[in-house]
């Protein structure tokens, strides 16, 4: 029983949040992989936007970089991006 239990959770989806693919949810990174290098592209735009020491809100460096705020949230929220803030 546990271990019909411990497969059904290892089969979950989640969508990427990029393309909105489904991707399994036991993978760590929030994008698939045929979005990973687009993500990895507009996160160094994004970060070379940033002044050092700046602090500045999401909405604030999406404005800025042209790159979807929720993007730039998710780095974030992941730790990626400190220097943005939620708004």
């Amino acid at each position: 029983m546990k271990k019909e239990k411990m497969n059904s959770r290892s089969n979950r989806l989640k969508k990427c949040e990029m393309c909105e693919k489904l991707i399994s949810s036991t993978e760590d990174h929030p994008v698939c992989m045929d979005c990973s290098d687009q993500d990895s592209e507009l996160f160094e735009k994004t970060k070379n936007l940033l002044k050092y020491g700046e602090k500045i809100s999401a909405a604030e460096l999406a404005a800025r970089s042209g790159i979807e705020k929720k993007h730039i949230e998710r780095w974030v929220n992941t730790g990626r991006l400190s220097s943005a803030r939620h708004d």
